[in-house]
Formats: structure tokens, sequence, C-alpha cells
């Protein structure tokens, strides 16, 4: 097994409290700034309701909305459900027009580009941009991180689930 397809083969073992610890790191160094985690009980892997599940904001007043999944079955039906979710004042607290961005962060192995595009576009239509990053980005950022800009933080967080994984 090449190391990249380890690394996606254990991300896509982790339980959604791990995978979302791993990712609220991940963006974090990917220079999104310090995020506020609603969707984890704190100082656990455990999850919690959350909506979203994190958040950014940023300096010119917009939020960054992330949502987080490890379901594989029903992906978009989900995935739609949640970022309908992010539009909504009465959930968030905040107006649809205030939030900038949505990263969704899954580990669905199999996205369809007509998936990707009717997710895209239900972004769009609220004058949001998504950004979705799946197995196949994480595993290769983790997988050049020597090579490139990827924080030692993340590596030293993945380097910990990995070894809560294995015991």
């Amino acid at each position: 097994m090449s190391k990249l397809t380890d690394i996606q083969y254990r991300i896509d073992q982790l339980d959604g409290g791990a995978f979302q610890n791993l990712c609220d790191a991940y963006l974090t160094c990917k220079g999104y700034g310090i995020g506020y985690s609603l969707g984890m009980r704190t100082g656990t892997n455990k999850t919690a309701k959350g909506n979203p599940d994190t958040y950014f904001l940023k300096e010119d007043g917009k939020y960054v909305f992330v949502m987080y999944t490890t379901q594989k079955d029903d992906f978009i039906k989900k995935a739609l459900k949640d970022l309908e979710k992010c539009f909504d004042a009465d959930k968030t607290g905040i107006p649809a027009e205030n939030v900038g961005e949505i990263v969704y962060c899954h580990t669905c192995g199999r996205l369809l580009a007509g998936d990707t595009q009717t997710l895209n576009e239900f972004c769009k239509a609220r004058n949001s941009t998504l950004t979705l990053i799946g197995l196949d980005k994480l595993g290769e950022d983790m997988n050049y991180a020597t090579f490139n800009i990827f924080c030692k933080y993340v590596q030293s967080v993945w380097k910990q689930l990995i070894l809560v994984q294995d015991i």
C-alpha cells in the first residue's frame, strides 16, 4: 500500500470526533485562523450537536462555517440538509448574507462531478462559496506535508489520533 493510500485509509477509519479534531487542526493550519468548535464536547473526541460544527470569523465580518461528516450513505442528501442548516438564521444566529464560505469536510470517497455541481450551486444561489475537502485533498496534503507548507501541529494531531486508534 502506498503512503498516500495508507493515509487516506487511516483518515477513513477515524470516528466522527477524531475526524472533526483532525480537520479543525487542518483548517487552522491552512490559514482559516482559530475556529470555534460547536460540534465537539470540549476536551474530548466526542461530537455534540452544533450548527455549524465549527466556525471562523474573517476580518471582513463574514463567517466561514464548517460542517463535517463521515457518513457515506446518502451523502448528497445529508450534505444538502447540512448546508441548508448553515443558511438558517434561527439555527445559527447569523443572517444568511453573513455566511461567506462553507467548508464541508467529508470521507465520501466517490463524489460525482454532478453532485459537486449540485452542492456548489446550492451555496452559490445564496451568495456563498463552498469548499469541499475529502479524503483525496486531506490525504495529499498530509502525504506531502514534509515537502510543502503543511503545519507540524496537524502532523502531531494526526500522530496522536493514529496512536489512539491503534490501541
